[in-house]
């Protein structure tokens, strides 16, 4: 006697093991968890640059302050092209 798998989504869509969906969520975590450590450190080194670069400032360099100012603001506006 053969058995045959039933074809509704409901049995396709508990068959899954709950271990892979875990896994899936534990490395969804790890990658968002990295990517915002790297957004932070790099961020926070940023904002500390350009404070100090900017006139009035601790190493005051306008140009720089400036150049940077307009990479930032150029990078920042990428991820609503």
């Amino acid at each position: 006697m053969q058995q045959v798998a039933p074809t509704s989504w409901k049995y396709w869509a508990m068959s899954a093991p709950l271990e892979r969906y875990i896994q899936a969520l534990s490395e969804t975590l790890l990658m968002v968890g990295v990517s915002s450590v790297i957004a932070i450190v790099l961020g926070l080194m940023l904002a500390i640059l350009l404070a100090s670069t900017a006139p009035g400032g601790v190493y005051s360099a306008p140009g720089f302050h400036k150049t940077l100012s307009v990479l930032i603001n150029i990078c920042r506006a990428i991820p609503f092209i």
